[in-house]
């Protein structure tokens, strides 16, 4: 399995990683192993708090695994910025753009990107770093899909005749479950063509979570991607 060019400083021997490891999600233990498999110091922090991410920097940790809540928080605190940081994957949920925009200007010269993917198989896709920094010098459309595909990954759409939108589709020799003809059904809404959007197994969350959002009280709306 390859890494995206945003991980090719990516962890390896002499990085460190920080890990919040929630264990049913992909996203903690896989990314627990990958860490490990190739080398990496992982840092087990403590629950997430401002203050326990600032506690970090003596550690010197140059990679970072965040959901986008997190990323909200470290931003209204003006938290966010490790001097040692090099990469800030997130994942779980969409992103919004004036995050993303505020994350750059506080990590300036550190690669943030998301990698998409489920517990039957991941990672799928990603955008990429450069197409993160597109997004926000006005290319914002980028954030509303999940990227392409990883090299080793094939992607399809199941769709009805003249529908614009079906089921996401993936095959790769990573995915542990498959159907009888080797294709994953994600379960996920998608459009053809690059880069692909995924909407979510519930339907289209993000209308339905903007919409939430604008409502007195409340502060932050999570929309899983899958």
């Amino acid at each position: 399995m390859s890494l995206p060019a945003g991980f090719g400083v990516g962890p390896r021997p002499g990085r460190i990683t920080r890990k919040r490891v929630t264990l049913p999600p992909v996203a903690g233990v896989g990314t627990l192993f990958i860490a490990l498999g190739l080398g990496a110091a992982v840092i087990p922090s403590p629950p997430f708090t401002a203050h326990t991410w600032r506690g970090l920097a003596r550690l010197s940790p140059t990679h970072a695994v965040l959901v986008p809540a997190m990323i909200e928080r470290l931003v209204e605190e003006q938290a966010l910025s490790l001097p040692s940081l090099r990469v800030l994957v997130y994942g779980s949920s969409p992103i919004r753009p004036d995050t993303v925009r505020r994350a750059l200007e506080a990590l300036p010269g550190v690669d943030i990107f998301s990698m998409y993917g489920q517990t039957e198989g991941s990672p799928l896709t990603f955008p990429s770093a450069e197409e993160y920094r597109h997004a926000v010098a006005g290319g914002e459309d980028l954030l509303l899909t999940v990227g392409r595909a990883f090299e080793p990954v094939e992607l399809g759409v199941e769709q009805a005749a003249g529908a614009q939108a079906g089921e996401l589709c993936a095959r790769a020799e990573h995915l542990f479950r498959t159907d009888a003809d080797g294709w994953m059904r994600t379960g996920d809404v998608a459009g053809r063509g690059p880069p692909v959007v995924a909407t979510g197994r519930s339907g289209w969350p993000s209308p339905s979570g903007d919409r939430s959002g604008g409502m007195p009280g409340v502060r932050l709306v999570w929309r899983p991607v899958s």
